[in-house]
């Protein structure tokens, strides 16, 4: 499933060592903007030789980004990757089980309609630029925004 810019290509092949990672530099980010190798490590849990092997993958899907500056190293999530994070919260929270279309876009991001698990449908808002955290709005029905006009 491919819908432009929002690849849902590896989202379902995610393993759960590359989740791990990547929640791992979610949790690095709060108090670093880039998390250096060694914290990326201790956080998840993992061997040197296997994380890199993982984030390899990771950065390779453009779930990842890896600064490397005179000043400092480390990795960062790219959108892609907060908006994967998003995803397979409201997926284990049984919100969202499947994404479809793109039905909007706006000046900062675009809108999918996505069903729950009863077959509701919502709007998904998913926000565009890097430099911004996404913000992921449910807002009210499919049915009710677009089969009343």
């Amino acid at each position: 499933l491919n819908m432009g810019r929002f690849d849902l290509t590896k989202f379902r092949y995610l393993s759960r060592e590359e989740l791990r990672v990547l929640q791992s530099v979610e949790v690095g980010m709060r108090n670093h903007e880039l998390v250096p190798k060694s914290l990326l490590a201790q956080i998840a849990k993992m061997k040197h030789g296997s994380l890199h092997k993982v984030v390899g993958e990771l950065i390779k899907a453009r779930l990842l980004g890896y600064d490397n500056n005179k000043s400092r190293n480390g990795y960062r999530l790219s959108t892609l990757g907060y908006d994967y994070l998003a995803l397979k919260t409201l997926s284990a929270r049984d919100v969202v089980a499947s994404v479809g279309s793109k039905i909007g876009v706006g000046k900062e991001s675009d809108i999918y309609i996505v069903s729950g698990p009863n077959e509701e449908q919502y709007a998904l808002k998913l926000h565009r630029y890097e430099n911004i955290i996404p913000c992921f709005i449910l807002q009210t029905t499919f049915q009710h925004h677009y089969h009343h006009h």
